[in-house]
C-alpha cells in the first residue's frame, strides 16, 4: 500500500482577502493578475526520501512501499485559487452588470512542480444576467473552456510529443493517452488552416490507413 506522509498546508486569512508573500509568489509564477487570490498550497508526499545506502534508485530499497512503482511523481501538490469576490460583474455576452449566482470549482492539471503532480482547484463565480437571461461563468485565463488541464500543461505535452510517442508522453505526465490525443488534435486543428498548401500537387497515403 502507498504510504502517505502528513501534508503541508499554507493558508491565508480569507476573511481579510490578503495574500501572504509565499502565496503572492505562487500567483506571480502562475502569471495571474491581482483579480485572483491564491488561498492555499497543499503538498502530500507519497514516497520516502532517497537513502544514503541506495542513492541511485528507490527500486533497490528493500523496504520500498508497494504500489508506487511506475508512478513518476513523488507526491501531489494542490493549489487553491479563487476569483476576488465582487458585488457585481460584467456579463461577457451583453456587457451589463450582473450578480453572482453561485460559485463553482474547476480542477485543472498543471505542469509538475519539483517532481510533484500539480493540480489547480479554481473557484469561479457563475453569474446570472437579468438582461440577457444567461448564466455565464468567469473564465480562468490559464486554461481553455471545457478541458481539465492548463495551457502550460498543453505546452509541456507538445514539447514531449516532438521526441516521444503518445503513450510515452501520457506515462511521463501521469495521464491517460486520450488526453494527449485531445491536445494533439486541438493543436493540429488550429495549425492546419494557417498553413499555405497552394504549392501542394500530390499527397502520398498508406493504403492500410486509408479509412483514417
Amino acid at each position: 500500500m502507498k504510504t502517505t506522509q502528513p501534508s503541508h498546508i499554507v493558508e491565508v486569512d480569507k476573511s481579510a482577502g490578503r495574500e501572504e508573500p509565499e502565496m503572492r509568489r505562487i500567483r506571480a509564477q502562475l502569471r495571474l493578475s491581482a483579480n485572483w487570490i491564491v488561498e492555499s498550497k497543499e503538498v502530500v508526499r507519497r514516497l520516502r526520501d532517497y537513502s544514503d545506502e541506495y542513492p541511485d534508485s528507490l527500486d533497490d530499497h528493500p523496504d520500498g512501499p508497494e504500489g508506487w512503482r511506475g508512478d513518476p511523481f513523488l507526491g501531489d501538490c494542490t493549489i487553491h485559487i479563487r476569483y476576488r469576490k465582487r458585488r457585481k460583474y460584467l456579463c461577457p455576452h451583453c456587457g451589463c452588470q450582473c450578480r453572482p449566482h453561485e460559485y463553482v470549482k474547476r480542477t485543472l492539471m498543471h505542469i509538475p512542480d519539483l517532481g510533484y503532480r500539480t493540480k489547480l482547484v479554481v473557484t469561479l463565480p457563475k453569474l446570472h444576467c437579468g438582461h440577457c437571461g444567461r448564466y455565464p461563468r468567469v473564465r480562468f485565463p490559464m486554461a481553455r473552456d471545457r478541458v481539465s488541464y492548463t495551457k502550460e500543461f498543453e505546452k509541456s505535452v507538445l514539447r514531449s510529443l516532438t521526441n516521444d510517442t503518445i503513450v510515452a508522453t501520457a506515462r511521463a505526465h501521469g495521464v491517460g493517452f486520450w488526453i494527449i490525443s485531445d491536445i494533439l488534435e486541438h493543436r493540429v486543428g488550429h495549425a492546419l488552416p494557417e498553413q499555405d498548401l497552394s504549392y501542394l500537387t500530390m499527397v502520398a497515403m498508406d493504403e492500410t490507413q486509408r479509412r483514417k
